[in-house]
């Protein structure tokens, strides 16, 4: 990662703890990644690597079986 991409990261995720946020690194698609993002503290991560996107019918028919389950 280049130097000022860096900083950039390390400040937004300084300024969320000040705030009391917290931290989600959204786009994870490579170890090197999420190995970066879990040493500059964030909270939680999203993306390709740690999850495939999946096909929007299978939500719908889960939110089905939780409603008639309620």
């Amino acid at each position: 990662m280049p130097a000022r991409a860096g900083a950039v990261l390390r400040g937004v995720i300084a300024m969320a703890r000040e705030l009391g946020l917290k931290v989600v690194a959204e786009g994870i698609e490579t170890a090197g990644q999420l190995q970066l993002v879990r040493d500059l503290g964030c909270d939680e991560v999203q993306g390709w690597y740690v999850g495939r996107p999946a096909h929007p019918s299978l939500w719908l028919g889960a939110s089905d079986d939780l409603r008639q389950a309620a």
